[in-house]
């Protein structure tokens, strides 16, 4: 398996793992009810299930290994 083959499959992989925080988290109703405070929590506690740090947020978007999302 070459590395591009790898980061897609470890893409699909986190994407499964975190399925459930980000559907909460692209709700638009749950966004906009919420605190710039209380989404950094959120923030904190997505990067706290991440043990291997492969997910970063730049700028630009969500990054999970090397493929943006």
């Amino acid at each position: 398996m070459d590395s591009k083959s790898c980061a897609y499959k470890l893409n699909d992989i986190f994407i499964s793992r975190f399925k459930l925080v980000l559907e909460i988290i692209n709700a638009n109703d749950f966004l906009t009810s919420k605190t710039e405070s209380e989404l950094f929590e959120l923030y904190n506690k997505m990067l706290d299930l991440d043990v291997h740090h492969y997910m970063t947020v730049t700028k630009c978007g969500f990054v999970i290994s090397e493929i943006h999302l």
